[in-house]
């Protein structure tokens, strides 16, 4: 499956099955690891074992291991994203489709890793081996 990050700000009431970050750039760390390459990275080098036989456990234990490009790489590009994960949240909300704003966080993340044009296409070559439609607008503004 995956993964589920939000950025909340109505103050939802979670459970123990769901895990919370805070502190500063929250909306950053949100668009990048909903991104291509923020799940690409955890599933191949940090995940903490399978769930059957397609999930992954998000375990803070993992999760903190995962190498996230720092603010200062590229801070105005860590603001666009902040900015992309503010609109697609109130896009969603209003039930519009947000792929192209997702993809060019995706984008914006490869720029900060650094990626190449081949190890782009090996990522992108993964998603599309999983067949799995990667960005589904009609659910719930997340």
């Amino acid at each position: 499956t995956e993964p589920r990050f939000c950025y909340d700000t109505n103050a939802f009431y979670i459970d123990a099955s769901v895990f919370f970050m805070v502190g500063e750039h929250v909306k950053y760390l949100a668009g990048f690891f909903n991104s291509k390459a923020g799940e690409f990275v955890f599933k191949r080098f940090y995940a903490g074992g399978g769930l059957g036989k397609s999930g992954y456990q998000y375990k803070k234990i993992y999760v903190v291991q995962v190498p996230i490009p720092p603010v200062s790489t590229d801070p105005i590009a860590v603001q666009r994203i902040e900015e992309l994960v503010d609109k697609i949240t109130e896009q969603k909300k209003q039930g519009a489709d947000t792929s192209l704003l997702e993809e060019e966080i995706d984008q914006l993340i490869y720029k900060l890793y650094g990626f190449n044009d081949e190890e782009i296409a090996c990522i992108e070559k993964y998603f599309d081996k999983q067949n799995v439609k990667r960005y589904d607008n009609k659910k719930e503004a997340q």
